[in-house]
C-alpha cells in the first residue's frame, strides 16, 4: 500500500516539478517575470520563493511517508525517474572519475607497498672448458676448472666482492702490528664444514702448514716464503712475516681444507686423494655427485646449496657444471638449451650464439694482460734490442683491439695496469711506427729479400734434383757374362738428368740472392712454413757467403682470441721482413711443458696480474725458475731491489714512486711486449637473476656473489 502512494506522490512531485521548470523557461523573458523579478527584493516574496514553499511542503509529504532521510535500496532504482538529464551526466561522470581515482590509488598502492623478491629454489648448469682434476685449494690455481668448483666449496680468510674489492670471510676481525710484520687474526665462530664438524684455527694451521711444505707441491708455496703462522686460541692466530709486505692481505684468499680428513693423506699422494673429487669444504655449495664418461673422463658435476653456511644461504638450490673441451662445445650446449651459462666466451665466438636477445652478456674488469714474452736465449736475434724493438713498433695495438675485439680492451703498455695507483704514465709505449721499425733493421745490417712463388719452385725443383741423383750403373765382368741378369744400360738416363741439373742450376743462379733463398727453403720448407715474401737476411761471412735470416716462432693457446691475436701479430711483423710462423698448443701444455722446460721462442699468453701492483712474482729474478712466473727469465739487479722494497713498505707515496721507477726499468729494457687488457665475457640465460660482479681479479671471482642470484621469485606486501 505505502509503496503504491510513493510511487503515486513521485510521479505527481515530478510533474510538479516538470510545469515549473516549463513556466521558468517560457515566462523567463517576458513581463510578469520581470515584474516579480523587480518586486523580488522589495517584498520578499517571488517565483523561487513559491517554489521552495513547494519544496519545503513536497518533503514534508516524503518524510510523512517515510521517516528516514537516506533512501533504501529499493528506493535508489528510482533514483533516474527523478533525476534530469544534466543531472543524471554530472552523476555518472563523477562515479567515473572516482572509479578511476580507486585504480589510480590501487595501482600506486601496488607499486609501492608489493614487493617482488627472490625466492629459494631452482637448478642452474653452466658449461665449462676443460675438466676438474685437482678441486683443492692447495693445487687448483693451475687450472680454472679447478678453481671455479673450488670458489663454491671452500671458505676463505678474505675473498672479493662485486667490484673487486678485498673483504673479510673467514675472518672476524684482524690487527696489524707497528712494524707491519705480524697479521692478528679472529675468525668467525660456529662454522661447519659440509660433513657436520666445526671449522678452528687447527684447520687453518693446517692448511698454511701443507702450503708451506714441499712434499705438498703446491703453487703458493712460493707466495708465503718468510711467514709463518701461530696458533693463539680456537679462534684466534697470527701470520709473522720475516719482512713487511704491504700486498699480504691480498694472498689470504686460498681456501681452507678440513685437517681431520687430510690429516692422515701423504703429502706426496695428497694430489691423487678422492677427496680431490668429492671436496667437503665450507662454502656455499656441497659437492653431490659426478659422471664420468666410458673413458673416465669427468663430464658432470653436481652441487646443493649449503644449508648451514655461516653467511647467506644461497637461493639457487642446485648448480651443475657440465665439463667440455672446446669453445665451439660451449657455445653448442648453450644453443640446445642443455645449459644456462658458459664460462666465458671469447669475443671470436660471440656470433656463434643463437638466441643472443635471451642472453646476458656480462663485461667484467679483469686485472689480465696479454703480452708477447721474449725468450732470449732461445735465439742469438732475440738478444738483440733493436730487433724487439722493431717487432714491438710494427704492431698497431689500437686496430688490434678494434679488428679482433671491437674496443672491448685497453691498451697495455707496461706490466701494470693503467688503472693502478702506481701506474707510470710517462714510460715508453712503443706506439705503433712502421717506418721506425724498418729503420731500426736497418740500422743493425738487416737486409730486405723477396721469395716469390716463382723462385719457390725453381729452388724446390733444383733442391729435388740434388737429392734424387740418378748414379750410371757399371758393369762388373761376371754381370756382362751372365745370361742371367739383365741390366739395363742408364746412360741415357744420366745424361737426361745431369742436362736437368744443369738448367735448373743456372735456372737458380739466375735469382737474386739466390744462395739465401735456397738456405732457406733447405732448412725451412720440411716443415710446410709459408715461405713466399719478405724476408730480412745478413751476410755473416763474406768469404763463405754465410747467411743469416730473421725467422720467429710464435707460441700461444688454442683459443679462438689468442689465435686470431697471433694472426694479426704475424702478418703486422712480416711487413717488416720478419717472417713468422704460429705454434697452437693446447691450454693444458702451458705451464707443464712450454714455460717450465722454456721450449718457446715467443708466447702469447695472457697474465692476471692481479689488484694490486706488486709484480715480484712475475718479474723478480728468483721467480724465473722451472715453477716460478718469471716466464722470460728476466734478471736486473736494480729492478729486483725495487721489487723487494716495494712490497716491503706500507708508505704510499715511496711504493708508488719504486713501481713507477721499476716500470722505467723494465721498459727500457724490453723483455716482453705489452698488448691489451681484454674484458671478461661471462654469458648467462637472462632467467637468472641477481648477478651485479663487475670486477674479478680471476674467472672463479665470477662467482663472488653467488648467493645472491635466484631464479625462482614470490611477492611480499609491505605496509
Amino acid at each position: 500500500m505505502n509503496r503504491q502512494i510513493i510511487k503515486t506522490l513521485i510521479v505527481n512531485l515530478t510533474n510538479r516539478r516538470k510545469f515549473f521548470n516549463q513556466y521558468l523557461k517560457e515566462s523567463k523573458n517576458g513581463f510578469v517575470f520581470k515584474l516579480f523579478s523587480f518586486f523580488k527584493k522589495k517584498k520578499g516574496l517571488g517565483i523561487n520563493e513559491n517554489l521552495d514553499a513547494y519544496d519545503s511542503l513536497d518533503k514534508k509529504l516524503v518524510y510523512s511517508l517515510s521517516p528516514h532521510k537516506t533512501p533504501s535500496l529499493r528506493q535508489i532504482k528510482y533514483v533516474k525517474k527523478v533525476l534530469s538529464n544534466n543531472e543524471k551526466i554530472i552523476i555518472y561522470t563523477s562515479l567515473f572519475i572516482v572509479f578511476l581515482a580507486l585504480i589510480f590509488l590501487a595501482v600506486n598502492f601496488y607499486r609501492k607497498n608489493l614487493e617482488i623478491v627472490p625466492a629459494y629454489g631452482g637448478e642452474y648448469s653452466e658449461a665449462i672448458l676443460g675438466s676438474p682434476k685437482n678441486i683443492n685449494p692447495l693445487y687448483d690455481i693451475a687450472r680454472d676448472a679447478d678453481k671455479d668448483i673450488s670458489r663454491l666449496i671452500f671458505s676463505s680468510l678474505f675473498k672479493r666482492d662485486s667490484n673487486g674489492l678485498l673483504t673479510k670471510d673467514l675472518v672476524k676481525d684482524y690487527s696489524v702490528s707497528e712494524d707491519a710484520k705480524e697479521y692478528t687474526f679472529e675468525i668467525i665462530q660456529g662454522v661447519l664444514w659440509h660433513h657436520g664438524e666445526n671449522l678452528t684455527v687447527d684447520d687453518i694451521v693446517f692448511t698454511f702448514s701443507a702450503i708451506k711444505n714441499q712434499e705438498y707441491g703446491s703453487p703458493l708455496r712460493n707466495s708465503f716464503v718468510g711467514v709463518e703462522i701461530e696458533k693463539i686460541d680456537d679462534f684466534n692466530f697470527k701470520f709473522v712475516l720475516s719482512e713487511p709486505y704491504a700486498a699480504f692481505l691480498d694472498l689470504l684468499v686460498f681456501g681452507i681444507i678440513p685437517q681431520n680428513l687430510w690429516m692422515n693423506i701423504d703429502p706426496k699422494n695428497a694430489p691423487l686423494a678422492e677427496l680431490n673429487l668429492e671436496p667437503i669444504g665450507s662454502g656455499p655449495y656441497k659437492f653431490k655427485s659426478l659422471t664420468k664418461n666410458k673413458l673416465g673422463e669427468i663430464k658432470e658435476m653436481s652441487f646443493v646449496a649449503n644449508e648451514d653456511y655461516y653467511d647467506k644461504v644461497p637461493y639457487i638450490s642446485n648448480i651443475n657444471f657440465k665439463f667440455f673441451s672446446y669453445f665451439s662445445e660451449l657455445t653448442g650446449a648453450l644453443n640446445n638449451n642443455l645449459v644456462d651459462g658458459i664460462s666465458y666466451l671469447p669475443h671470436s665466438s660471440k656470433d656463434d650464439l643463437i638466441s643472443q636477445n635471451s642472453l646476458n652478456f656480462h663485461q667484467l674488469n679483469l686485472p689480465q694482460i696479454a703480452s708477447l714474452f721474449f725468450n732470449q736465449k732461445s735465439s742469438s736475434f732475440l738478444e738483440d734490442k733493436n730487433i724487439r724493438k722493431a717487432l714491438a713498433l710494427s704492431i698497431d695495438k689500437k686496430a688490434l683491439i678494434n679488428d679482433i675485439f671491437s674496443g672491448n680492451a685497453g691498451l697495455a703498455y707496461g706490466p701494470i695496469l693503467p688503472n693502478s695507483f702506481a701506474y707510470n704514465s710517462e714510460i715508453e709505449k712503443y706506439d705503433y711506427n712502421i717506418e721506425e721499425a724498418k729503420r731500426l733493421l736497418d740500422e743493425s745490417k738487416w737486409l730486405e729479400a723477396e721469395m716469390t712463388e716463382d723462385d719457390l719452385a725453381k729452388i724446390r725443383n733444383l733442391i729435388y734434383l740434388e737429392n734424387n741423383k740418378v748414379e750410371k750403373i757399371e758393369l762388373n765382368t761376371e754381370q756382362e757374362a751372365s745370361d742371367v741378369v739383365e741390366i739395363e744400360d742408364n746412360s741415357q738416363a744420366v745424361l737426361d738428368y745431369d742436362q736437368k741439373l744443369s738448367e735448373a742450376s743456372e735456372s737458380v743462379k739466375e735469382l737474386e740472392n739466390w744462395e739465401l733463398k735456397k738456405k732457406i727453403i733447405s732448412d725451412l720448407d720440411k716443415d710446410n712454413y709459408e715461405l713466399s715474401g719478405k724476408w730480412r737476411y745478413k751476410i755473416s761471412s763474406d768469404k763463405e757467403k754465410k747467411y743469416d735470416y730473421l725467422f720467429v716462432k710464435l707460441t700461444t693457446v688454442d683459443l679462438s682470441d689468442n689465435i686470431d691475436v697471433a694472426n694479426f701479430i704475424k702478418i703486422s711483423w712480416e711487413s717488416v721482413g720478419v717472417k713468422t710462423s704460429i705454434k697452437i698448443i693446447n691450454a693444458g701444455q702451458i705451464q707443464t711443458e712450454i714455460i717450465k722446460n722454456k721450449s718457446f721462442e715467443i708466447l702469447l699468453l695472457s697474465q692476471v696480474v692481479g689488484n694490486d701492483p706488486d709484480s715480484y712474482l712475475f718479474w723478480h729474478s728468483s721467480q724465473s725458475g722451472e715453477n716460478g712466473l718469471n716466464i722470460t727469465s728476466y734478471r736486473n739487479r736494480d729492478a729486483d731491489k725495487l721489487l723487494e722494497e716495494a712490497r716491503m713498505t706500507l708508505n704510499l707515496d715511496e711504493r708508488i714512486e719504486k713501481y713507477k721507477k721499476f716500470q722505467e726499468i723494465l721498459n727500457n729494457d724490453l723483455p716482453a711486449i705489452f698488448l691489451y687488457f681484454p674484458t671478461y665475457t661471462y654469458v648467462q640465460i637472462k632467467e637468472i637473476k641477481g648477478f651485479d660482479v663487475l670486477g674479478i681479479s680471476d674467472p672463479a671471482d665470477r662467482f663472488n656473489n653467488i648467493s645472491n642470484w635466484y631464479i625462482k621469485i614470490k611477492r611480499k606486501v609491505n605496509f
